[in-house]
């Protein structure tokens, strides 16, 4: 157990020193760490919308819809809908509730408008969490090569002293495998929280697909009737 501790103290404090301005590319480490901090934020921004506002057990919302429109409570119907806040299918259903009463047609206008100013909401922001895990591992890939780099011309220069060399060859690699490891650190996170949000929007955007049809078969067959 000590030795592993020792063997994570002495990682922290190489990888730690990465980050020195005398160090072998610090400056690309400096900007993929920046890039994920941006990911961070965008990631907790994505994760308070999608997960905990837009999201809503849509089954049981429906079934309460359906119950207040087949007792002509479309004020109660209504009042739900705003009850669930930010709710993406609530906000759809409201705007086609607030048309009960009309012809089909333009509660399919109202429903189809809603619709259009929910899903930019939903994608907002997303891809560029995507994006931000694919600039992440080609900056360390970057920062790699300049390592590479620097470590091959020490050991290529024959006016160097051999030790000066091992040292720079040293930090080069050093300098490589430390950029590898950060892109990947930024990148695969940044990744999984890029597909987890989509495949939430792809759930959202179901839901409104199939609930709102339901929700305007129904206040048409209430206006036919």
């Amino acid at each position: 157990m000590e030795g592993m501790y020792e063997d994570l103290m002495i990682f922290l404090t190489t990888y730690s020193a990465g980050y020195t301005p005398h160090s072998e590319g610090f400056l690309f480490l400096w900007i993929t760490a920046s890039s994920g901090l941006i990911g961070v934020v965008l990631c907790v921004e994505r994760y308070s919308y999608l997960i905990k506002r837009a999201s809503i057990n849509s089954q049981r919302f429906m079934l309460e819809i359906t119950k207040m429109i087949s007792t002509n409570k479309i004020d109660k119907a209504i009042e739900l809908c705003d009850a669930e806040g930010e709710g993406a299918l609530p906000r759809i259903c409201k705007r086609g509730l607030q048309h009960a009463g009309t012809d089909s047609r333009t509660i399919q206008t109202a429903v189809d408008e809603a619709t259009l100013e929910v899903l930019p909401l939903l994608n907002k922001r997303v891809n560029f969490i995507g994006m931000i895990g694919q600039v992440a591992t080609l900056l360390g890939l970057l920062g790699t090569v300049y390592g590479l780099i620097k470590s091959f011309g020490a050991l290529g220069d024959p006016n160097l002293d051999p030790a000066l060399k091992g040292a720079m060859l040293a930090g080069g690699i050093a300098a490589a495998l430390l950029c590898t490891m950060t892109g990947l650190i930024v990148a695969v996170p940044m990744i999984l929280a890029n597909t987890t949000f989509k495949e939430k929007i792809t759930e959202i955007t179901d839901d409104i697909d199939e609930y709102s049809v339901k929700l305007i078969n129904m206040l048409a067959a209430r206006t036919s009737n």
